[in-house]
């Protein structure tokens, strides 16, 4: 038996007010609220007037907002969690255990292939970590920023076939410092547009990224679903974080002392 099956025994995290009153309401954010992932930038800026919600496009695309409050957790250990839970499957299934089932990693460590379930059923996904410049966020802005106090964990996420790979979402969760903890304001792009690497690339790039072909391959109410995920999944988080940081690096620590 595993030393962290224990985990997967805990109650899930309890929601707070705000994110179960946006759940039970299910009303998406006005029009607004919304942030374009052309205008990702403003994140930059600080605190946005909607920092909670989600919204459905017309054509089946959605956008969500999350902050997700983390007492006890320092963007040091934020960045070693993304490290340590994709090198052994138990160790993703405690975050979540519902919804995440495996996960391993290509050779590189920055592409993770995970099997779990956003609220559609399950599904085996690639996530392919990104710098924030890679991610598209300023350069000359992110110089201006301080790293110390702020962090990023940028991505797209698809799903492979035989011949070809489609990436259909892109994800932030930005770190900062907020008191005795962080703060992780968390954003999603749902289908805002498609990409098709592979075998007919092109072809079926343009094809995926019209209306009436979204409206009939996006999820019906995508948005709700990975708001409500993302909140379980980091509440999960904060809850559990310190206690595996400070328990494995008390390990480690005691590993090296012994090959002293």
């Amino acid at each position: 038996m595993s030393k962290y099956e224990r985990y997967l025994k805990r109650e899930n995290a309890q929601l707070p007010e705000i994110h179960q009153e946006i759940l039970k309401e299910g009303e998406d954010l006005p029009a607004e609220g919304v942030l374009k992932f052309s205008e990702k930038d403003k994140l930059l800026e600080g605190e946005l007037p909607f920092e909670n919600g989600f919204y459905h496009f017309p054509d089946g695309s959605a956008y969500v907002a999350c902050l997700t409050k983390m007492p006890k957790v320092n963007l040091e250990m934020l960045y070693w969690w993304f490290k340590w839970h994709a090198e052994e499957g138990i160790r993703y299934r405690i975050w979540y255990p519902e919804k995440h089932f495996d996960v391993y990693t290509d050779s590189t460590g920055l592409t993770h292939y995970v099997t779990e379930d956003v609220g559609i059923g399950k599904q085996k996904l690639i996530i392919k970590f990104l710098t924030p410049a890679e991610f598209g966020f300023d350069r000359n802005k992110l110089d201006n920023l301080d790293l110390k106090k702020i962090g990023f964990i940028c991505a797209k996420v698809g799903f492979k076939r035989a011949w070809f790979t489609v990436w259909h979402t892109r994800m932030c969760h930005m770190g900062r410092k907020a008191d005795g903890g962080i703060e992780l304001r968390s954003r999603f792009w749902i289908g805002e547009r498609i990409e098709v690497e592979g075998f007919l690339g092109k072809i079926l790039t343009k094809l995926l990224n019209k209306p009436l072909v979204k409206r009939r391959i996006i999820p019906k109410g995508i948005g709700k679903h990975m708001f409500h995920h993302c909140a379980q999944e980091y509440h999960n988080l904060a809850e559990i974080l310190p206690e595996i940081y400070e328990e494995e690096n008390i390990k480690s620590s005691r590993s090296h002392s012994l090959k002293l």
